[in-house]
């Protein structure tokens, strides 16, 4: 070996801080520093660092990763489930209830009550000092085909108000015929108001100054 070979040699062992010998064999070293072979080989050490992950432990990470997102969109679309039903709930009861004390109330104030024989609409004459200006009657009306309770206004000179529409959704309605009790005469009212899966039923009677059938 040449002056200029070993001087070469000597200031690759100082960069990589070992020391060259041509039979040993080397801790961490894939393998030995074969005599007559100055070649140096990579640690094993530093060769599993660059490792990445095998195809198993991948497909198990993605395995675990569905899961988890899995169970988490399926506890959203039940909490998310939960609050529609809620919501319906509560349009359903305040619509039932806001419309029915609305025709209870009509009808305990009215001066003359007619329930048709279908028991789908009802016609009443307000007192006088609560009627509109030139109305004779009004009346309530259930369509089954649009599922909604309208109000319809009649005036003199046969002239008629558009139809109101006071409650949607509902499924069911019927007015049924004045019934004696105690003398007086009591129309019962029952309503069903449905909105997805929930459905809120009310029912209800009231007695009016003075029913006709």
């Amino acid at each position: 070996m040449t002056s200029q070979e070993s001087s070469a040699r000597n200031s690759f062992q100082q960069r990589v801080g070992w020391a060259y010998s041509p039979t040993a064999t080397f801790a961490g070293c894939s393998r030995a520093w074969w005599a007559g072979t100055p070649t140096l080989l990579i640690p094993s050490r530093a060769r599993s660092r660059r490792r990445g992950l095998s195809l198993i432990e991948a497909v198990i990470a993605l395995a675990i990763t569905a899961t988890l997102l899995t169970a988490l969109a399926a506890a959203f679309h039940a909490s998310a489930q939960t609050v529609a039903n809620n919501n319906s709930f509560f349009r359903c009861t305040q619509t039932a209830r806001l419309t029915l004390d609305d025709i209870v109330t009509e009808l305990r104030q009215a001066d003359s009550v007619q329930v048709d024989d279908s028991g789908s609409r009802v016609r009443l004459i307000r007192p006088r000092q609560r009627l509109t200006e030139g109305e004779i009657d009004r009346e309530y009306a259930y369509d089954p085909a649009a599922r909604r309770i309208t109000l319809q206004i009649f005036y003199a000179d046969a002239k008629e108000s558009p139809v109101y529409e006071l409650a949607g959704n509902i499924s069911a309605c019927e007015f049924g015929a004045p019934d004696a009790n105690g003398g007086k005469a009591c129309i019962p009212i029952s309503l069903t108001c449905s909105d997805g899966s929930a459905s809120v039923s009310l029912h209800g009677a009231v007695t009016p100054r003075r029913a006709e059938r």
